[in-house]
């Protein structure tokens, strides 16, 4: 790691990201990291898996990330999906033009925004949630057989060339009520960057939003404000230009060889670790024998990846902090991605009781410890490396055993 050097972003993208980050917290409370990995997401051109009780503001979360962002309020979109939604419901279909049955024109549906909610999508029969998945995959929708892009070259004005717009996907899971819903196939799940945890607000957290939705309407007024003189035109092209940013951030070998073994690990191939000794090797084949029915493929790689350069050059300064970014971003990377064994939970509790001073309490905790576990032992034997990875995980909130 030393002596490596990556260009870091330009302030001014950074003091726009700080702004949208400001107009977000203005109104959500308590959702700082939340917030963080949805911007992440954004950039790195990754949808994310919300899941949480209902009532914790997920609606309001995307419409108040839209308008900070700077983008119109027509560029954000919500759709409820339930058992008996069709997939036109949502692509959009042709429609009588200029009221006559002689020409049809393409009616867009409502997955043609930059910032979509789609509201407990596990309702949706697996005929819709197939449409969503060309949406998400493909940036593209096939109605009738043509094909309609999400995502069109759009003129910038004051400029002669063009930007792509954004197009994420916030999907939420409600984790109460789980009668009558479908599973998202694995290659939908897949398709999603992060699964990302809403928190229950804490006692404080609870007060501010009370106070902030029973007071008088003025005032949410200021929240989710863009930063002064930023228009859509200007937050596109800052959009843009902050994406390309990331992904040409090259960050240091180590970072390269830890995400390859996290992916390797899973599946099975541990002797082609690097940088890890034999010892940790059997260690963690037999750890993925105990607790993993099948594990990460090439898509985890690469949103790792994305997500570690992302949090580093956004929130820690370049590409070279992209190993502490690595440890914050992949355990939402990883959480819908590894399908761990039939009682799993029984295995993790007979172990932790050995190996934990403290052990984690209930199953999303013990989950995230399971990957955390993951996380580490695969960080290559590098001078300082792993110690990072360790601190980073905890500052994540995972937890780590004792020995």
């Amino acid at each position: 790691m030393e002596g490596h050097r990556s260009p870091a972003l330009h302030r001014n993208e950074l003091d726009y990201v700080n702004a949208v980050l400001d107009g977000v917290g203005r109104s959500m409370f308590g959702l700082d990291e939340v917030v963080r990995l949805l911007v992440v997401a954004l950039y790195g051109g990754g949808h994310v898996l919300l899941e949480g009780n209902p009532g914790l503001g997920k609606t309001q979360l995307v419409k108040v990330l839209c308008a900070s962002l700077g983008f119109g309020g027509e560029r954000w979109g919500r759709i409820q999906f339930t058992p008996d939604l069709m997939p036109a419901d949502i692509t959009g279909t042709k429609m009588p033009k200029d009221g006559t049955f002689s020409h049809f024109a393409f009616q867009p549906g409502p997955v043609f925004r930059w910032l979509l909610l789609a509201d407990e999508i596990n309702r949706a029969t697996p005929k819709t949630q197939s449409a969503m998945l060309e949406a998400m995959a493909e940036r593209q929708v096939t109605v009738l057989g043509e094909t309609h892009s999400l995502t069109p070259e759009t003129p910038v004005r004051g400029s002669a060339g063009t930007v792509r717009p954004p197009f994420m996907v916030l999907a939420t899971q409600n984790p109460i009520d789980q009668e009558g819903v479908f599973d998202l196939p694995e290659a939908q799940a897949d398709r999603f960057m992060f699964k990302v945890r809403m928190p229950f607000p804490s006692a404080e957290t609870l007060k501010r939003i009370v106070e902030k939705d029973a007071g008088l309407p003025g005032a949410k007024a200021a929240a989710g404000s863009p930063e002064p003189g930023i228009g859509e035109d200007d937050a596109l092209v800052r959009f843009d230009r902050i994406s390309r940013a990331i992904r040409a951030l090259e960050a240091p070998p180590v970072v390269y060889d830890h995400v390859a073994n996290i992916v390797l690990a899973t599946n099975g191939a541990a002797d082609g670790l690097a940088g890890v000794d034999r010892r940790t090797t059997d260690a963690l084949e037999a750890w993925r024998r105990r607790y993993v029915e099948y594990g990460a493929g090439p898509r985890a790689a690469t949103a790792l990846m994305l997500g570690a350069k992302g949090w580093a050059g956004l929130f820690l300064g370049g590409a070279e902090q992209a190993g502490a970014a690595l440890a914050r971003i992949a355990l939402p990377v990883l959480r819908h991605r590894l399908k761990l064994v039939f009682g799993w939970e029984h295995h993790f509790a007979e172990d932790a009781a050995k190996r934990y001073r403290e052990p984690p309490v209930g199953r999303d905790d013990c989950h995230d410890a399971l990957l955390a576990e993951l996380v580490l032992r695969t960080a290559p034997d590098e001078p300082g490396y792993r110690d990072l990875v360790r601190q980073s995980l905890r500052a994540a909130g995972a937890a780590l055993p004792d020995r």
